[in-house]
């Protein structure tokens, strides 16, 4: 088998998107703005052009169908803006007042961030502790082929490979299972839950 499919250069960045999306805040912020969604799309760069195209997509008026539409098309575009997206969405929020919203994507920003740390510190730790075959078995339990990657290309794809507390866990699990203490001992110290 060959090479993995991801190409990226995990070096230059092995943490991007880690938990920053809104979507599971889209509800809240869809109830609490409602009306306000068009305000919010132009804040979010939305031309007036593609707002009426929401709108129209919508015939029964429904606001909070408007806005969770909108946001979702934002999510799309902004995909690889990762953290910075839930920045630009809480600006957002504060300058129009809905500091409760804003708040609650703070505290995922604040999460974020926190994850992202561990992850970066983890992925440096395994750089140099790295237990191939482990890894192997992780990734490939995910459907990803490591033959014959380098010790980065390794790292940076099973940094891509975990995108939820429950993967970390499962990342600290095979270590234990296959007898890496010290492996664990280690990155239990980078948590962030």
């Amino acid at each position: 088998m060959g090479k993995n499919t991801l190409e990226t250069d995990h070096r230059a960045n092995p943490v991007r998107s880690f938990a920053s999306d809104a979507t599971p805040r889209i509800p809240l912020i869809t109830e609490r703005v409602g009306l306000r969604w068009r305000d919010l799309a132009g804040r979010l760069g939305f031309s007036a052009d593609d707002i009426d195209g929401i709108a129209a997509s919508f015939r029964s008026y429904n606001y909070q169908a408007c806005c969770r539409a909108m946001l979702e098309k934002w999510q799309q575009v902004q995909e690889d803006e990762g953290i910075l997206k839930l920045q630009i969405l809480k600006t957002a929020l504060y300058e129009m007042m809905l500091q409760d919203v804003a708040h609650a994507l703070q505290k995922q920003l604040d999460a974020v961030v926190m994850a992202q740390t561990a992850l970066l510190m983890t992925a440096e730790f395994l750089s140099d502790n790295l237990d191939k075959d482990t890894v192997s078995h992780f990734l490939e339990n995910r459907g990803v082929s490591s033959d014959q990657m380098s010790t980065s290309d390794l790292v940076g794809v099973l940094v891509d490979c975990i995108k939820t507390p429950e993967d970390y866990e499962e990342l600290i699990q095979s270590f234990e299972k296959s007898g890496q203490a010290f492996l664990v001992k280690e990155i239990r110290t980078f948590e962030w839950f």
